[in-house]
């Protein structure tokens, strides 16, 4: 994986990482693509009863992945979409993403939604 293009500290200790894999398609147009990705520790202790066998299973970290994606910006544009897309994504999601229950919410999130699918399976 390659290096990332900004890395933000979140007030929770989690770090948000944004990858850029920006590409030209065409002429001077390009895909202003950004991969957010967060790595969050599976942490068995703070989850309910109910929960912990289930998050034995899982490999710790689990990822919260986002694509932040703008098409047809043309070269001269490009750092401009980029610092837009990054600014925009934070300021939307920042007090999500910086609540202390965060990670928690998220694996528990993560664990309800594999055991609906084995129920559905069955």
């Amino acid at each position: 994986m390659s290096e990332p293009y900004r890395i933000v500290s979140l007030g929770n200790g989690l770090s948000v990482r944004f990858y850029d894999f920006s590409n030209r398609y065409y002429g001077d147009f390009h895909r202003v693509c950004i991969e957010v990705k967060i790595d969050i520790p599976v942490q068995l202790d703070r989850l309910p009863a109910g929960l912990a066998d289930g998050g034995a299973k899982l490999s710790s970290p689990q990822r919260f992945e986002r694509r932040l994606e703008r098409m047809g910006v043309s070269g001269g544009e490009l750092q401009a979409v980029k610092i837009k897309l990054v600014e925009d994504f934070l300021s939307a999601s920042s007090v999500y993403l910086n609540r202390p229950d965060f990670g928690l919410q998220f694996i528990k999130r993560k664990l309800t939604v594999k055991a609906k699918q084995a129920y559905l399976r069955d």
